[in-house]
This record gives C-alpha cells, structure tokens and sequence, in this order.
C-alpha cells in the first residue's frame, strides 16, 4: 500500500527516472520497496537496470562535461540562466520554475 503502489507503476511504466545525486535514493528505494540489497555490485545493478531500464541523475551528467564546475542545485540554475558558454555549446536550457516550483529559491 501507499507509496509501494508508486514503485509499483514505475517499474511497469518503465519511463525514464530523473533525479539529482540519486545512488542513495536508488539504494533505499530498492531495499525498502523491492528487495534487500544483493551481496553484489552485479547483482544490484542487473536486477535495477531490469526494473528500471533508464535512470540519469543530472549530477553525475553534469560532472562528465566541462560546462560545469559546481553540480549543487543552485549553482547549475544559475549557470544555466547566465552563462554564454553554454549558449554557444547549442545547450538548450529551460526552466519552468512558475508551474512547478514557486516556492524555490536559490
């Protein structure tokens, strides 16, 4: 119930995961909802990957390009919204913090 039902759809969904500095997310929503955490790296991974074919955790997406020297939060927001580097990359950002975020800052 709850919050399983969630888990649930989104293994039968198999529809991209999306998240920021996830792999402890990603091993507490395994061990709580899915499994204990195999003995193994192997094993974790092949039975994720099974469950949850694509994840991609913009933190560690960041840190592989050279566009970015901070990956917190904030900091990407604000580069994003700035830089003309990125501009020149052919990156497209957009930010639709109205709809869904009114109350962030920084």
């Amino acid at each position: 119930m709850g919050f399983s039902l969630v888990v649930e759809a989104l293994i039968e969904a198999k529809k991209p995961i999306v998240g920021h500095n996830m792999i402890y997310d990603i091993l507490y929503l395994y061990n709580q909802f899915i499994g204990d955490l195999p003995d193994t790296y192997i094993e974790f991974i092949n039975t994720w990957h099974g469950l949850f074919p694509a994840v991609y955790d913009n933190k560690v997406l960041y840190a592989a390009t050279d566009l970015f020297n901070r990956t917190d939060l904030g900091k990407l927001y604000e580069r994003c919204q700035s830089d003309d580097k990125l501009k020149l990359s052919g990156a497209k950002v957009e930010f639709d913090l109205a709809n869904c975020f009114a109350n962030y800052e920084g």
